[in-house]
């Protein structure tokens, strides 16, 4: 909730700034997604990736709206876990007079993770935050990366469709990301 809030007063703040230069630009990125907790201790760290459009909402202010799909192996090797996720991602961008810009980010959303032990799956959502660098790589091109940290929370599973009670799952997520951000128009 703490995020949220955090993330709704950054977009206030972004849209008092004003646009004059920013940019609509569209990102995608490879992900190393890590679960932490009791409640994962059987899950392998992951990778996957994230697509996003980030839309201006001041100079230094942006939302990315986007999506991300990661797999992980279960311990045993024999099983795995897809997880799919649907976030919002308010930023703020500093300028710092060269190539290199720094941003502080939060990233909250919808996550639905699916499992094939028979046919298991599970909704909740995650709240994450962090920061990252954005290196200009050409004249509407830019290396984005970023180290997030948070929480993730999932209800019960669902097994062939019969919910599964106390089976919710409560723990930490490290992700690291890498990847390219395009801006467009101007």
């Amino acid at each position: 909730m703490i995020a949220f809030r955090v993330a709704a007063l950054v977009g206030l703040a972004g849209v008092a700034a004003g646009s004059a230069t920013a940019q609509v630009s569209i990102g995608a990125a490879g992900l190393y997604v890590a679960f932490k907790g009791a409640d994962f201790t059987d899950t392998d760290a992951g990778f996957g990736l994230d697509a996003q459009v980030r839309l201006p909402l001041g100079r230094m202010v942006s939302l990315g709206l986007g999506g991300q799909r990661t797999s992980h192996g279960l311990v045993g090797g024999v099983n795995s876990v897809g997880v799919l996720g649907l976030f919002a991602e308010p930023r703020v961008t500093f300028t710092t007079g060269g190539s290199a810009r720094p941003y502080l980010m939060a990233r909250g959303g919808y996550v639905h993770l699916s499992a094939n032990l028979p046919i298991s799956k599970t909704n909740g959502y995650s709240v994450v935050g962090g920061a990252g660098l954005l290196v200009r790589a050409g004249p509407r091109v830019d290396v984005d990366v970023s180290v997030l940290l948070g929480a993730i929370s999932l209800g019960d599973y669902t097994a062939a469709g019969v919910s599964q009670p106390g089976t919710s799952a409560k723990g930490g997520v490290v992700v690291l990301r890498g990847g390219l951000l395009f801006r467009l128009g101007q």
